[in-house]
């Protein structure tokens, strides 16, 4: 190759090129470390929230009421993505959190407001499902 008077130009080194793939690959590297790290503790969370005895406790009220079998129809199942919160400090705690639920004729929500007082366990405070046609469904104990 050569420039506009002729003379011929000088090339790139492969040293260069190489510091551009280089250079490239770590950002590549750190967004994919960083998306799984961000993935790592979402799931930590979600799955935090699944295995609690309230999560479990609500889920086993829904999944059993014959009014929420009824209006969603039968299994109803819960969606894999709780949201809310629960907090506990030394045998106290509060929860509140939603769980979507399916079932074979319509969708729906499992809304929880529950709290903690020592080892009585959880009490649920509100326990109720908004199905996707409107419809609300208290299953308070």
């Amino acid at each position: 190759m050569t420039d506009n008077f002729g003379q011929p130009m000088p090339q790139k080194s492969n040293t260069a090129r190489n510091w551009v793939l280089i250079i490239g690959g770590i950002v590549v590297g750190l967004c994919c470390l960083i998306s799984l790290c961000v993935g790592g503790i979402f799931y930590a969370a979600v799955s935090a929230i699944r295995s609690s005895d309230v999560y479990q406790s609500a889920l086993s009220e829904v999944t059993t009421n014959p009014a929420v079998i009824e209006a969603l129809g039968a299994p109803v199942e819960a969606g894999f993505m709780p949201s809310g919160n629960i907090e506990t400090n030394n045998g106290t705690g509060t929860a509140n959190f939603n769980i979507s639920l399916t079932g074979s004729k319509q969708a729906g929500t499992l809304y929880v407001e529950a709290s903690q007082r020592g080892a009585s366990g959880w009490v649920f405070e509100r326990l109720y499902v908004q199905t996707e046609d409107g419809q609300t469904i208290d299953i308070t104990p």
